[in-house]
């Protein structure tokens, strides 16, 4: 049984890059903006804190690979990488697959809807520890491999050609969380006030 999940770790990858390599989807994406946004973090349940004081900062950086931008509608799918810290709580790491739903209006605003699936990376901020015969020693802690899903709404306003200006409200639910406390899974929401750059 474990020769066969290494196995599977070598050939699904494979596949997949093979599949993306010999079809037309892959020869229609490139590097076509630069999204970069500041986010302030917070645990929520469900979604209901807007804006928290402290802020718990954090900076997204990603690209649109496809975009299909007509009169009125908007679609695009991209990746992003984020990192954010949570004081008393976590730093968190983040790789996204993004899609992008949107429409244009008149005025040149454009009100999107977001979703997202990807990997989280959940660390500690602070020390951790075991007991060990009767004591508490410090406990190292690499870190929790989650699955999150995002799904938000956002605006987009064009200040150049080249140039945007955006606002995105988003809800994240992370999984697994704690399932030895029966807690499988987290909520945040998540502020992104950030830019978008054309190539």
């Amino acid at each position: 049984m474990k020769t066969m999940k290494q196995l599977l770790k070598v050939i699904l990858p494979a596949v997949v890059l093979i599949i993306v390599t010999q079809t037309r989807v892959y020869s229609q994406w490139k590097l076509q903006t630069l999204n970069v946004a500041f986010i302030s973090e917070s645990v929520s349940v469900p979604f209901g804190q807007v804006v928290t004081n402290p802020v718990h900062p954090g900076i997204s950086i990603g690209t649109d690979l496809w975009v299909k931008d007509q009169t009125s509608w908007y679609r695009s799918f991209g990746v992003e990488a984020a990192y954010y810290y949570h004081e008393l709580y976590e730093h968190a790491l983040m790789v996204d697959a993004v899609y992008k739903f949107g429409y244009t209006f008149n005025f040149k605003l454009r009100a999107n809807l977001t979703g997202a699936l990807g990997y989280k990376h959940s660390i500690l901020s602070g020390d951790t520890y075991v007991l060990k015969s009767g004591e508490y020693v410090e406990k190292q802690h690499p870190g929790q491999p989650q699955v999150n899903t995002k799904i938000g709404f956002g605006l987009a306003y064009p200040v150049t050609n080249k140039l945007s200006v955006t606002a995105d409200y988003q809800g994240m639910f992370a999984i697994p969380y704690a399932p030895e406390k029966e807690m499988p899974f987290s909520t945040h929401a998540l502020i992104k006030i950030g830019t978008i750059i054309k190539f």
